[in-house]
């Protein structure tokens, strides 16, 4: 779940909304299930984070939010399941190829292309073996490399000028 925009009171139902699926719905099934697997004495646990969990971010701003959450819970959660045989990997993907951006099949087709997107079956063979290896947290691509970095030494007033110019030139954002 995903939306681009300055938040409003009209968006409430949409921020509860990803609230509940993004943070309750995740943090329920991981604890339920990671009840029976710790009782079990073995078990997986995979918990799909994003790269915005780095990255707090004008127009996603819920979104950036509950992906932070998302991965500082799989990570404590991790710490606490390995004494029990249960592995907790946390994957932070860059941008995957997903009707959620709403880009244009050209727009995605050039990404997938130069590599700053990539398919959802790269993704999936980069967090399974990360979650057999028993990795915590996995962030697959070189975005994830050099990106929150770069953004992280833009100096505040550049970077809200940067937001707000990305913001308000996407379609999406209106």
């Amino acid at each position: 779940m995903f939306f681009f925009k300055e938040l409003t009171s009209a968006d409430l139902g949409r921020v509860q909304a990803m609230l509940n699926l993004h943070v309750g719905t995740v943090t329920r099934l991981s604890i339920l299930f990671g009840e029976a697997m710790k009782q079990r004495g073995s078990g997986y646990i995979l918990i799909v984070s994003s790269m915005a969990a780095r990255l707090p971010t004008p127009g996603i701003t819920i979104y950036s939010a509950t992906k932070a959450y998302l991965r500082s819970f799989g990570r404590s959660l991790s710490y606490e399941l390995r004494p029990y045989g249960v592995g907790v990997t946390t994957v932070c993907p860059a941008a995957i190829a997903t009707p959620l951006y709403r880009l244009k099949p050209s727009l995605m087709d050039l990404g997938v292309k130069v590599r700053l997107i990539h398919t959802p079956a790269w993704l999936v063979r980069r967090a399974l073996r990360a979650m057999f290896r028993r990795r915590r947290v996995v962030s697959p691509s070189f975005m994830n490399v050099w990106l929150p970095p770069l953004v992280a030494l833009l100096p505040g007033p550049l970077e809200q000028w940067l937001w707000k110019y990305i913001l308000h030139r996407l379609p999406s954002a209106k």
